[in-house]
């Protein structure tokens, strides 16, 4: 929310807003909308001047309710560099999502100063002039249709509220991610401006120039999906249709990867100018992202790699310090694309680890205190304080990275990744994280090794151990999902940096919304607390919630119990097949009492694998 309103300032807004700054009927919008203003300021180009010393923000208030934003805006170029390729022009823009209806109010400070743009004091350097100050307002209606589509429109902004679940703030319904967690590189796209491979791994199967171009997803592309330069992008624009076709809702992407493993994606005009951004490149990337929203897929954006988490500060010889360009990065992503409203901020991939004295520097591990410094910044521009995490590397990296993060403000939850131990450290972080006084969203990324991850099909078809181990058991743990890594096999055509159809795990997209389409239709996940004592035999775990739902899951059919101790009422009991769905069947007890612990009896007959029953109260 409004983080810099001080009551003088809002008062006197507040006072133009009554005095009649907007005589003309005002623009109108839906609730949830992309609301974009630009601005006509000086005539500038690609610079470092530019990025550096010229600094936008616009002030939103509701008139209504009085509830306001702080919203930072962006250098446009000619306003539709998307198009046209601009690397220069006057036109500045914000982009905003309203959260309620009514008149909006808006006032926009143009600032300039040496670092004005990095500042957090919105009153930086002095007034550039041109539109600083101006004002006007636009109303937001209820949206036409009440429908709940994957449109994220229709459910509203994903917001960490302090639960174990991100929720929607519209809809009101809690978020199991299940999603695409390769190619890491999506970004790495010939038809973006600007990018190229800078010599990262070589992969056969990406050709000459070593970008994606998902030519087997082009027939994905449908009449009226965005494009952009007489057709460009409609490959990546027909992967993303495929995906959500399948039930996915989250991608996860890196949005800089210079020096890591690909080594072929910035924001930047060139790899290592990095306070000078490519304006085309960034407006077609938002085209994609919006498009994401449209598709109701979350963008789990990776801000830095392994390879590269010391990068700018060593680039910049800070050392252990906060890079000024790092700032500076932060502050374009989130003007840029922070209106999206399913968006997660991940500080780095495999973050903090250091093995002894790496000869590259870029690889020297972040520290706890720059995890905190990075997270609380980005908490203070990101005016929807959305989702942020960090991931780092298995087993007893995650005690030293995640422990002095534990209860603090900036970090709203963890990107594990681990081997085998899925729902055990599910587990244990979810109970960490309520001892620490703020409970975290506990995600899986990048499961299964780092040599094959998630096997294609075709050497996998059934992906009994990624349905089990990764999906099912962590969500009854109180895990919040998994995005799926293809795993490194360097010159594979379905590994991690060089997959080019999302088809070639399709089995286990169908898997994946199986389970998301079954905790969403039949047990209130948010309410529902690890339950694995009450259950008996050896596989076997629990979800509950106490007196009205029991969701029992076994590796394999087996006679188990439940205990309904000090429980009253009847229960009805139904099995559900987690490899093909379908619907819920009867095994060989349909209905069982409390007060005792109770035998589930056996599952239907004929399948010799996993098995989830659901008991509920009658």
């Amino acid at each position: 929310m409004f983080k810099y309103l001080t009551p003088s300032l809002f008062l006197f807004l507040f006072t133009i807003f009554i005095s009649g700054c907007s005589a003309n009927q005002p623009v109108e919008y839906q609730l949830w909308d992309k609301v974009t203003l630009d601005f006509e300021g000086p005539e500038l180009s690609e610079s470092e001047e530019t990025f550096t010393e010229y600094r936008l923000d616009v002030h939103f208030i509701n008139h209504r309710t009085g509830s306001s934003y702080y919203v930072p805006g962006y250098f446009a170029a000619d306003g539709d560099a998307a198009e046209t390729s601009a690397t220069s022009g006057n036109i500045w823009r914000v982009n905003f999502s309203p959260d309620e209806t009514g008149e909006w109010l808006y006032v926009a400070s143009f600032r300039k100063g040496e670092g004005a743009a990095i500042s957090l004091d919105p009153g930086v350097g002095e007034s550039a002039g041109f539109f600083d100050g101006e004002s006007g307002s636009f109303m937001v209606t209820e949206r036409t249709s009440s429908e709940i589509t994957r449109d994220f429109k229709t459910k509203g902004r994903l917001e960490y509220v302090g639960e174990h679940y991100l929720q929607f703030a519209g809809s009101k319904q809690f978020f199991i991610k299940g999603g695409a967690g390769s190619p890491e590189n999506f970004l790495a796209y010939e038809d973006f401006d600007g990018t190229k491979d800078k010599g990262g791994t070589h992969f056969p199967a990406l050709g000459e120039n070593q970008l994606h171009a998902f030519k087997p997803h082009a027939i994905n592309w449908e009449e009226g999906d965005p494009s952009w330069q007489d057709g460009k992008g409609t490959e990546i624009i027909g992967a993303l249709n495929y995906i959500a076709d399948q039930g996915l809702n989250a991608a996860y992407l890196l949005l800089m990867n210079v020096h890591g493993d690909g080594d072929d994606i910035w924001p930047w005009v060139e790899p290592e100018e990095v306070y000078v951004y490519d304006v085309s490149k960034l407006a077609q990337w938002e085209i994609v992202f919006d498009h994401m929203d449209e598709l109701g897929i979350v963008r789990d954006f990776m801000l830095s790699e392994t390879e590269n988490e010391s990068f700018l500060e060593v680039f910049e010889g800070v050392g252990s310090n906060f890079a000024d360009s790092r700032k500076l990065f932060y502050r374009e992503m989130i003007a840029r694309f922070g209106h999206n409203l399913g968006v997660s901020w991940n500080i780095g991939e495999e973050n903090g680890w250091s093995d002894g004295e790496p000869t590259e520097l870029y690889k020297i591990g972040n520290t706890d205190e720059q995890r905190i410094l990075f997270a609380n910044y980005i908490k203070e521009v990101d005016p929807y304080d959305h989702h942020l995490v960090v991931h780092t590397f298995p087993e007893h990296h995650l005690n030293l990275i995640f422990t002095p993060l534990l209860g603090t403000d900036g970090y709203d939850g963890m990107s594990i990744q681990t081997h085998h131990t899925y729902a055990d450290t599910t587990l244990r972080y979810r109970q960490r994280s309520i001892d620490a006084g703020k409970k975290w969203v506990l995600a899986i990324d990048e499961p299964m090794g780092w040599e094959y991850g998630l096997r294609p099909d075709i050497d996998d078809p059934e992906h009994d151990e990624a349905r089990i181990e990764v999906l099912w058991e962590p969500l009854l743990a109180g895990g919040a999902g998994v995005d799926w890594y293809f795993g490194w096999q360097n010159n594979a055509p379905t590994s991690d940096l060089s997959n080019e159809d999302w088809r070639s795990r399709e089995n286990m997209w169908i898997q994946t919304k199986i389970a998301l389409d079954f905790f969403n239709e039949h047990v209130p996940f948010q309410q529902m607390e690890p339950a694995n004592e009450l259950v008996t035999g050896e596989g076997v775990s629990a979800f509950a919630k106490e007196g009205e739902v029991y969701l029992v899951y076994m590796r394999s059919p087996t006679t188990t119990s439940l205990d309904l101790e000090g429980i009253d009422g009847d229960f009805s009991v139904l099995w559900f097949n987690p490899q093909e769905g379908g619907g819920l069947q009867q095994g060989s007890v349909n209905e069982v009492s409390g007060g005792s612990k109770v035998s589930l009896g056996n599952s239907p007959q004929g399948r010799e694998k996993d098995w989830a029953v659901l008991v509920k109260v009658k």
